[in-house]
């Protein structure tokens, strides 16, 4: 008869059931210990750096980086644009204020002069011609009210003469009644004409006062229309050396595109951008100090400018006293700033770790010296080589300073 044979256990499952047991046993414990609020990490002591918090004063500077730039820099712009016809200098040179650098055409602004002072001409004429015939009305106005005085005249000494030749019976006196109606009706005409004039003397005021704007108006549009021809010729808006200046004849340049600049290379300034942390401690007028081949220079904080980009902001700080010689256009100088002064305070040396914690909390290293903990703490200011501790930390503790990178999620760190 056959027999049941039973088949051995396989080798593999005893594997997989070994593998599932540790994995279940990793979880278990990997909740409870997330339960319990502590993580725990073992680094190799020799891979962090260790410092000591300590008393001493915090002396508030910053380093600084900065390039040198011109101190006064002015732009060319071409204000008619045109083709290049000339040019007078080169990239580099040094020039005079109201110097010829290059000259330019245009055909349409030459046609557009010639246009301009035709109508302008005749503009000016017609005026010239309006005014000459307010002069010629008012001038037969006057004529015609001294004609009416002269009859006026005539006809009193007529009347005065006929009156006693009347009285004695040599004179009719219906001849003297025709000259008495003459005299009321010139009178008449008087009071009339001067009406008459002193109503155009007020037209003609304003009118002429109109003309004369107008005329000046007209002036005006010719020097404009001029200087657009002059602005074809490019001249330096100031003494100083030209740089950026790259054109070649034939060139056809634009309205409004810029040519190149002149700036004063013996006046410079340093432009540093610096952290926002510090944006609320710098200020126009704190003192920087920066060395030269081997001789200090001052410096002071001429401009700060509020806006932040990337996390930094832009100072510009001015030398004072005498400028270093021998300093060239983008160079790059570094410095150091002072914006307070020397205080008592808690310390610690900056590192690597701030970048992580923003000064937030810190890892304490045991008194034993085989873990460190995860601390909240408060620091203050901080400069290139310390960092003032508010509260959190006494001095005699010690602090891992190097960089958190790592353990960001960890509360505590055994040392190997």
């Amino acid at each position: 008869m056959d027999k049941i044979i039973e088949k051995k256990p396989s080798k593999w499952r005893k594997y997989i059931a070994v593998i599932i047991g540790a994995t279940v046993a990793f979880f278990i414990v990997k909740v409870t210990f997330q339960q319990s609020g502590e993580q725990t990490l073992k680094v190799d002591s020799k891979g962090v750096m260790i410092d000591a918090v300590f008393d001493g004063n915090f002396d508030d500077f910053i380093l600084i980086r900065g390039t040198v730039e011109p101190l006064d820099t002015l732009f060319i712009d071409a204000v008619e644009g045109g083709r290049v016809e000339t040019i007078y200098v080169e990239d580099g040179d040094l020039v005079k204020h109201d110097q010829v650098l290059m000259e330019l055409s245009n055909p349409a602004v030459q046609l557009s002069l010639i246009r301009t002072q035709a109508e302008t001409t005749q503009q000016l004429n017609d005026v010239r011609q309006l005014e000459l015939q307010i002069e010629q009305s008012r001038l037969k106005h006057k004529s015609d009210i001294v004609d009416i005085e002269y009859n006026i005249t005539l006809l009193e000494s007529k009347l005065k003469r006929q009156r006693k030749l009347v009285k004695i019976g040599a004179v009719q006196k219906s001849e003297i009644e025709e000259n008495e109606i003459s005299y009321k009706w010139y009178n008449d005409r008087l009071v009339i004409a001067k009406e008459s004039k002193a109503t155009d003397d007020v037209i003609q005021g304003q009118l002429l006062t109109q003309l004369a704007e107008a005329s000046e108006q007209l002036e005006q549009n010719m020097d404009v229309a001029k200087k657009s021809i002059e602005r074809l010729v490019v001249k330096a808006p100031s003494d100083g050396r030209l740089t950026a200046f790259n054109l070649k004849v034939g060139e056809s340049v634009s309205a409004g595109s810029r040519l190149g600049r002149v700036s004063d290379p013996t006046a410079s300034k340093l432009i540093a951008n610096l952290d926002e942390f510090y944006i609320n401690s710098v200020r126009k007028g704190l003192l920087a100090e920066t060395e030269i081949k081997g001789a200090p220079f001052k410096l002071k904080i001429d401009k700060v400018y509020p806006q932040v980009a990337n996390g930094r902001f832009r100072v510009d700080l001015v030398f004072e006293g005498s400028i270093p010689p021998g300093i060239l256009r983008g160079q790059t100088l570094q410095g150091r700033l002072q914006i307070g002064n020397a205080q008592p305070a808690v310390l610690v040396k900056n590192g690597a770790f701030y970048q992580s914690t923003g000064g937030n909390w810190v890892f304490v290293v045991s008194s034993d010296g085989s873990e460190a903990i995860k601390r909240t703490v408060e620091l203050g200011r901080r400069n290139a080589n310390v960092i003032e501790v508010v509260k959190g930390l006494k001095p005699g503790e010690k602090i891992i300073t190097s960089s958190y990178q790592s353990y960001t999620d960890v509360t505590r760190l055994k040392f190997k």
